[in-house]
């Protein structure tokens, strides 16, 4: 299920209104529950430094990625606010014989920083086969952003600043200059986004999870168990005014579905599998829109947009071997998420089907996991409470439009 397959929070990142929110997976599957009447209050903490991106070709690139734009002659037009403005830039391209597809120059940006996720989970079991958990995660980040330009064509700008100089555009030189120092920071400044920070701190609520799972095998040699779930959307979507986001949530209702088998190869080993959906709810959202399809900057605002993000499935494998409490395991993990869909009334068609661009997503995943639980002792009665604490190590292989970098995950658990 959401978030029992593919981690217990998400990471949702957003570059000029781009919304992520597949994350890695944290833990490997299982198909144990609870006995009746047990309760386990399970605590999890996430870090990862993001830096990079699989982009949707497969290729690595920086956290930044959608930053890094070529501007043209095209993009200084978009740039005027009414047409008189815009003829005027057409017509001084065609003074000095540049092509409105021409590359003046290129804005680059970088952004890194930290990302830490605190889950406290509450489980109890029901019955003998049923067991249930409320997830309450808790995201802080820290982000370095930077912004600027490479002036990959110094002649043309020498040439379009001469040109206004010479019909004494003064103004329009400054601007033009102010403007290639910084464009990101400037066209956000233009179509009304707030500031972008050098550095931005901050911690929030995410979507809180209700997990089910019910057993309907359970044998000295295997164990089934169907799992489902519920994510409500607590946490704080994604701000329109905002050009860099890393949102609490996606701000719509999921519905998760699973199934997980573990063969019990002997008395230390287990062989475990599972499979997982996620049914993504359609909502309404409001999205700054954008004005051409490789930057989804945009100064209008649509409030009505029907959104529909696409489903989630997963599939996982993962052996673990276990000695009184001792475990290591290793697991890997496939997730596919399909493209996300919007549709609106207010502007043309094709702007908002560039909402969805780069939506879709893979990814690979291996987990590496050792921990230590004293059930056997407490059982044995030579301690006195089963407690467990395990370290669990995420690594992205490959993947389509997704964070790269490692995930570590801490896991503290108490039974009662």
């Amino acid at each position: 299920m959401k978030k029992i397959m593919t981690g217990f929070f998400g990471m949702a990142l957003s570059l000029s209104a781009m919304a992520s929110n597949m994350t890695a997976p944290i833990m490997l599957p299982s198909a144990m529950v609870l006995p009746k009447g047990v309760r386990n209050f399970n605590f999890k903490g996430a870090i990862t430094t993001p830096d990079s991106i699989f982009k949707k070709d497969g290729e690595k690139a920086g956290l930044a990625n959608p930053m890094n734009l070529d501007i043209t002659g095209r993009d200084i037009i978009l740039g005027k606010d009414n047409n008189f403005d815009k003829a005027g830039v057409i017509q001084k391209l065609r003074a000095i014989g540049v092509d409105q597809d021409t590359v003046i120059a290129k804005s680059i940006g970088q952004i890194n920083g930290t990302v830490t996720v605190s889950a406290p989970i509450l489980a109890w079991g029901l019955t003998a086969k049923w067991t249930t958990a409320i997830v309450v995660p808790i995201k802080r980040y820290s982000l370095n952003i930077d912004t600027g330009v490479d002036q990959t064509n110094k002649e043309v700008i020498s040439m379009l600043k001469n040109q206004l100089a010479e019909d004494g555009q003064g103004k329009e030189v400054e601007e033009l200059l102010r403007k290639l120092e910084d464009p990101i920071r400037w066209k956000a400044r233009d179509y009304n986004y707030q500031e972008i920070p050098m550095l931005e701190e901050q911690t929030q609520l995410g979507d809180i999870q209700l997990v089910n799972k019910y057993q309907i095998l359970n044998t000295p040699f295997q164990r089934v168990v169907l799992s489902g779930g519920i994510t409500l959307p607590t946490g704080k979507e994604m701000v329109v005014d905002k050009l860099v986001n890393i949102a609490g949530g996606d701000g719509q209702t999921d519905l998760s579905f699973g199934v997980n088998h573990d063969f019990m190869i002997n008395k230390y080993l287990t062989l475990s599998t599972g499979v997982a959906y996620t049914l993504q709810f359609s909502d309404t959202v409001a999205r700054r829109m954008p004005e051409q399809a490789k930057s989804l900057i945009g100064r209008e605002t649509d409030s009505e947009i029907s959104r529909d993000l696409g489903d989630i499935m997963g599939a996982n494998v993962a052996t673990t071997f276990n000695y009184r409490g001792a475990a290591v395991g290793v697991g890997y993990s496939f997730q596919h998420k399909g493209k996300d869909s919007y549709e609106g009334n207010s502007f043309e068609a094709q702007r908002y089907t560039w909402l969805a661009k780069d939506s879709e997503q893979n990814m690979h995943s291996v987990l590496t996991k050792i921990g230590y639980d004293t059930i056997t002792l407490y059982k044995e009665g030579k301690f006195v409470a089963p407690l467990g604490i395990s370290l669990t190590h995420t690594r992205i292989l490959a993947g389509k439009n997704v964070v790269k970098n490692p995930l570590t995950t801490l896991d503290i658990s108490m039974f009662f």
